[in-house]
């Protein structure tokens, strides 16, 4: 996992539960 896909999930996370989980799926 990238530091900048990490970062993308935490940034998502403040949104959208769904959203991380997307995050975390597309790393």
């Amino acid at each position: 996992m990238h530091t900048n896909c990490l970062r993308g999930i935490r940034n998502a996370w403040h949104f959208n539960d769904a959203l991380r989980l997307l995050f975390e799926t597309a790393c």
